[in-house]
This record gives structure tokens, sequence and C-alpha cells, in this order.
């Protein structure tokens, strides 16, 4: 009889913990590199950057995030020939809202990318979107992006 009821236990166990897995939102992941070129201007230094940022791009059923995950960006002159000699250390992380309707992608995030220079942080960059679709599908506010640099 001891074995019957720890044998019912257990099943009690296993349904409750096999509901909370299938509970469980859908995640997708993706690793994605954006390769930067010189449209990217830090006020602070007076430098075009360039190189290649590695984003993870998380995406569930009702947001975004991106996270930079290896993030060297290095400065040239407005012509892209000369180096500054600069080497920048990047690093963000951005949650967001996915639509196709939008001109960027998004329907809005809102971001604040940290740029350092010799392991000082040097500027503080925000950038923000808001796109926003009523139910017949018509923009009813397209506010653009906003960006806001701070230099330390």
């Amino acid at each position: 009889m001891k074995t019957l009821k720890f044998f019912v236990v257990l099943c009690f166990i296993a349904a409750f913990a096999a509901n909370n897995v299938n509970a469980q939102n859908r995640v997708l992941k993706q690793e994605v590199p954006i390769e930067i070129a010189g449209y990217i201007y830090c006020p602070c230094t007076g430098d075009y950057l360039y190189g290649t940022l590695i984003f993870d791009f998380i995406t569930s059923s009702h947001n975004d995030i991106s996270r930079l995950r290896d993030g060297i960006l290095y400065g040239y002159d407005e012509t892209g020939t000369i180096p500054s000699g600069n080497v920048y250390e990047v690093s963000q992380i951005s949650p967001g809202t996915y639509t196709e309707e939008s001109p960027t992608g998004y329907k809005w995030y809102e971001n604040t990318t940290i740029y350092r220079l010799d392991g000082k942080i040097i500027a503080l960059a925000h950038y923000n979107y808001h796109f926003v679709v009523n139910g017949k599908g018509e923009i009813i506010l397209d506010r653009g992006e906003i960006s806001k640099w701070n230099c330390k």
C-alpha cells in the first residue's frame, strides 16, 4: 500500500512539473553581426566609427531584446581613410517590439549605448523610437528616432 501511495504522489508531482514546462513562452534567439561603416559619429571625440558589432536578438511573443555581446569600434576621420587611433568599447541592452509596418522595423525601442575609451566612459548615447498603428492598420503616430549624446 505504501508503494501505491508513493506512486500516486509521484504522478501528481510529475503532472505539475510537466504543466510548468508547457506554460513557458517560446523564445527565438539569434546572433547577428552588424557592420558599422562610418555612419555613427561620436560628437564627444569627433570620430566616425567603423567596425563590426555582434548582437544577440531575443524575440518572445510580447517584445524583443537586443544585447550587444561584442562591441569594438575604431575611430576614423570623416573620409574613413585616416585612423584616429581611438578604440572604443561599446555596450548596450535595448528592449523593443518588432512590427512589419514600421519603417525601422520596430513599434518602439529604448536604447542607451555606453562608449568607453581606454576603459573610461566617454559618452552615453540615448536612442528611442515610437511608432503606433491603429486597428485598421493606419499610422497614427510616427515620432521618428530621437538621439541624444551625453559626453563625459
